[in-house]
């Protein structure tokens, strides 16, 4: 069975979020690409502004929690 590649998640914090992975020797790389909309009508500078911090802490944090997932030892069924 050939493993999945290509996941995608859309969360409920406006985050369209598409995951690939690709074989890198013994390791998987991973990309991610992501497209936020903050919501309401501002200017596009000031959207720049308010959501970098915001989406560079959510995609760190989205990161971790899914190399810990991928790592994760879980037991074969019988």
């Amino acid at each position: 069975m050939e493993p999945q590649r290509l996941l995608h998640h859309r969360s409920d914090k406006g985050f369209d979020i598409f995951f690939r992975l690709e074989p890198d020797g013994d390791a998987t790389h991973l990309i991610v690409d992501c497209d936020y909309r903050l919501p309401g009508h501002l200017p596009g500078f000031v959207k720049d502004l308010l959501s970098r911090s915001f989406v560079e802490r959510t995609m760190r944090e989205t990161g971790e929690k899914f190399r810990a997932l991928a790592e994760a030892t879980v037991p074969a069924p019988a």
